[in-house]
């Protein structure tokens, strides 16, 4: 017959415990507790027991005297196993998984068949050995192994454990951790398995349940923690989760005591499974690297720890299964250590767990006579290879699963294999470790011992926090820097007002009217804005105080009124320099220098606000204006106890704010740096003499150095908004105070230059004998005046008679080209008549030349005498007294040409 794939693997499973047995060579001890009575009347029955005696771990000495004395109980209770006797054969496995697995080949295939097996303590062990025991048919319950491992059902699914899974007591850590609202954590383990395993089901669980793990460090088996301790540090967590075996529980709270990371700032909660009074040194001190640790030293680091284990004992006088209450049970077995804790103090209290283990396979087994009657099989009938051995085991598995009873652990229960029990919580008072709380696993409570009072050692005796405490400081403007600005903007804004209202009286004047004081007045508006906008800055950052509401309404008016200004300012200085260079750049012939021109101004102007009105207007509507509080942390300050005060600012944001600043400043950045180039050009051409060309580039780069600041100061120093005030303030200020003075300012002293040349005249004629009266002097004035305009009028007049020419000159190219081309076309088609077409051709072209040539000449003598007329016109009016040498007017004719 061919094996099947289960032989297979127990052949394979077989010889590796062979293998493993040959390479431990390690003695097993293999004995009963005591010998049935009467073995003629009554049946043996076995289990294969595994203790912990000589190991590291010195586990087994406790439960090995409980299980005795569970056996002598079961024995004596005449209403248990009636015609059977329970003992256990038993060995030492020195908690290493090859002698593990050496004694339980041994107990397996040697002696009586074994029912169950019971044990180990160590997890390794347990691991080793339960992967075994499913390929035997047996059951094995182990009094502690709490290594969340054990869990899997799918790979240890005939283990049961009367000690809850470390899984279980994180369920206990978590409710210590909710208790003090301690939210932040750190986690330092061991390297081993069951640690590390542990601390990773706690770092899930913790994630779970909204406890932030802000560090998890590990540390090898004989390795220095100083760097995982370190690392802690760092992360400046105050609540630290430990687990680690004894040896290195000395290290970690030796190091921790030399880094000041013991009580009262910070707590240490302990994974458990360690000895009574394991802090406890063998010797005087002990060295760890470079430093050394007395064993006061030792006893000022471990105070205040808490720790979580199964409840050993419980609380209340409740009848166990055994007939003692659990206090009764624990004089019993405290008499019978007594003599082995004299022996040593690092015998470890889980006898009750192997008592309450002992008497759970002995209610398995007796349970189950009945139910194997009714198959026709019997406990001694039991053997590992038989067909009917599955039926034992399912028999013995649901029977496992449906008890309860109670135990001097309290209720018995088991869900997937794991015990559902009490679990403690303690904390080390005084060096003595004192149960503060109580989780009961079944109904997901903990009851708090209210009488125990926690001395914190911190001022007031507050709980400590698990993070440093953080102070935020909200950063505000200063009242007097904000009343300071605010005169500032307040006394522009007057001057500015002042020199618009001027501007608005004598726009009559030729000075300004010939420069369209209608956009210098818009633009003027628009420096008014942004100068209200001013008035607006800042107060989202305690001005108005802590109404978010109000606040937020303010910086959306305020958005807008920049918006406004801005597209009103620099769209009417970008028209005039726009204009100005299309004038000058020689090309004014295609434009028609009237009163409509100005239209074109207008429209730039109406595009550009247009745009940023339908830009802001989009971001309103898609997305909403809130107030952020934003906090400086590379700015925060760190007291000498942790504690850190954090600077906090708040601000007005769009949620999308980078996309829209993207958007707004990249279109508004490109054309004011097309404004500055266009500007730039304008400046380059001749124009020495007219200083409104000068003002306007100046007023451009003015403008575009005043707001790159502004913006790059605002997004850079945004962490300190009193500076950052103060400096896009006085940029908005001074940007439109300065705006202002080079649009108006130049206009209004050439008007007030004009009329003092007028007032010199009334003088010189004063001097000469006459003396000229109120009506001479306007009639002087109004006569200067119209000097300008007439002359203004003719220069209209030629230029537009030079357009005219100009024009035809183009008409008359435009013909010879169409001609040249209808040759070209002709030769093609009619090669026999080519020399004839040719020459006919070249007469014409060299007629049309000359005639072209004798317009040429014809306009440059027009221009000749146009230059000797407007000579004249200089000359008259720098003898009448009313021009200076170096006024010339705008659109001269040298400029032109």
């Amino acid at each position: 017959m061919k094996r099947t794939s289960p032989e297979i693997i127990k052949a394979v499973v077989q010889l590796l415990i062979m293998i493993i047995i040959i390479m431990t060579n390690a003695a097993v001890v293999d004995c009963k507790f005591f010998t049935c009575h009467n073995q003629s009347s009554v049946k043996v029955l076995a289990l294969a027991g595994s203790f912990d005696i000589t190991g590291k771990k010195l586990r087994g000495i406790g439960a090995l005297t409980a299980a005795h004395m569970a056996l002598q109980h079961i024995y004596y209770n005449s209403t248990l196993l009636q015609g059977y006797c329970l003992n256990m054969t038993w060995g030492d496995t020195k908690c290493d998984n090859g002698v593990g697995l050496k004694l339980l080949y041994d107990q397996i295939t040697a002696g009586q068949t074994k029912l169950a097996v019971f044990g180990a303590s160590c997890s390794v062990v347990t691991q080793s050995t339960a992967r075994i025991s499913p390929y035997y048919n047996l059951i094995q319950l182990t009094y502690l192994s709490p290594s969340p491992t054990l869990t899997a059902k799918d790979v240890y699914s005939t283990l049961y454990r009367t000690y809850p899974s470390g899984a279980s007591i994180n369920l206990a850590r978590l409710a210590l951790l909710k208790r003090y609202n301690w939210n932040k954590i750190a986690i330092i383990s061991q390297s081993l398995y069951i640690f590390s395993k542990t601390a990773q089901i706690m770092n899930q669980m913790a994630k779970s349940r909204n406890v932030d793990v802000v560090s998890m460090t590990e540390f090898g088996d004989d390795e220095d923690p100083l760097q995982a301790l370190t690392a802690i540090r760092k992360c400046k967590a105050r609540i630290i989760i430990g687990g680690f075996n004894q040896k290195q529980a000395l290290k970690v709270f030796c190091r921790a005591f030399h880094l000041n990371l013991t009580t009262p700032k910070y707590a240490w909660i302990l994974m458990g499974g360690l000895n009574d009074n394991w802090w406890q040194l063998d010797s005087p001190d002990m060295t760890i690297g470079d430093i050394n640790c007395t064993q006061s030293q030792i006893n000022q680091a471990v105070d205040g720890y808490f720790s979580s284990n199964g409840l050993p004992i419980y609380n209340e006088p409740i009848e166990t299964i055994s007939g003692l209450t659990p206090q009764a049970w624990k004089k019993l077995y405290d008499t019978e250590m007594a003599e082995k804790r004299a022996f040593s103090h690092e015998i470890d209290d889980y006898g009750s767990f192997a008592y309450d283990g002992v008497w759970t396979l002995a209610l398995m087994l007796n349970r189950s006579i009945d139910l194997l009657r009714a198959k026709n099989l019997t406990l001694d009938g039991f053997r590992y290879k038989s067909t009917s051995s599955k039926i034992y085991l399912k028999l013995f598995q649901q029977i496992l699963d449906d008890m309860q009873f109670n135990g001097v652990t309290g209720p018995v229960s088991f869900r997937n294999g794991d015990r559902v029990s009490m679990m403690t919580i303690k904390r080390l008072i005084n060096q003595s470790n004192v149960i503060i709380g109580l989780y009961d696993e079944n109904i997901s409570n903990i009851t708090w011992n209210t009488s125990i009072t926690i001395d914190w050692k911190t001022q007031g005796n507050n709980v400590p926090r698990d993070w440093p405490n953080k102070t935020y400081m909200e950063l505000k403007i200063s009242i007097t820097v904000y009343i300071i600005v605010m005169l500032h903007a307040l006394l522009t804004f007057i001057i500015s007002c002042g020199l618009m209202i001027v501007h608005l009286y004598y726009r009559q004047d030729p000075n300004i009217a010939a420069w369209n004081p209608t956009l210098d007045l818009i633009m003027g508006f628009g420096t008014l804005f942004c100068l209200a906008y001013v008035g607006f800055l800042g107060l989202e950052n305690g001005i108005v105080g802590n109404d978010e509401a109000y606040a937020t309404l303010l910086c959306k008016f305020r958005s807008w009124l920049f918006a406004v200004g801005f597209s009103l300012t620099f769209g009417c200085i970008f028209a005039n320099n726009w204009s100005t260079s299309k004038l000058l750049s020689g090309r004014f012939y295609k434009l028609k220098i009237s009163k409509r021109k100005n239209y074109g101004k207008y429209g730039i102007v109406f595009c550009l606000f247009t745009f940023n009105i339908i830009l802001c207007s989009l971001r309103a509507t898609v997305d909403e204006m809130k107030i952020f509080h934003e906090t400086m942390l590379k700015q925060a300050q760190i007291q000498d106890d942790g504690d850190m005060i954090i600077p906090e600012i708040t601000l007005c944001r769009f949620s999308k704010q980078i996309v829209w600043d993207i958007a707004i400043f990249g279109v508004n950045g490109i054309l004011l740096l097309y404004g500055a180039i266009i500007a730039w050009q304008a400046q380059r051409i001749d124009t020495s003499n007219v200083h409104h060309v000068r003002c306007l580039a100046i007023a451009t780069y003015n403008l575009m150095i005043f707001v790159s600041i502004g913006v790059t100061m605002s997004i850079v120093i945004s962490g300190r908004p009193t500076i950052r005030f103060i400096i896009v303030s006085f940029s908005i200020i001074l940007s439109c105070l300065s705006t202002n003075c080079l649009i108006f300012v130049p206009k209004l002293y050439q008007m007030a230059k004009d009329k003092n040349i007028v007032r010199k005249r009334s003088l010189i004629t004063f001097r000469k004998g006459k003396v000229p009266s109120t009506a001479e002097s306007e009639n002087g004035t109004q006569d200067v005046d119209s000097r300008k305009q007439q002359l203004l009028t003719e220069l209209d007049k030629e230029v537009e008679e030079l357009t005219a020419k100009i024009n035809e000159k183009d008409i008359l190219i435009d013909r010879i080209s169409n001609y040249i081309n209808h040759l070209i076309t002709s030769y093609s088609r009619e090669e026999i008549n080519l020399e004839a077409s040719t020459s006919t051709g070249n007469v014409y072209h060299s007629q049309s030349i000359q005639s072209v040539e004798e317009v040429t000449v014809h306009e440059l003598l027009q221009h000749h005498e146009m230059d000797h007329q407007q000579k004249d016109i200089q000359l008259s009016l720098h003898q009448d007294g009313e021009q200076s040498t170096d006024e010339r007017p705008f659109f001269d004719s040298d400029s032109m040409c």
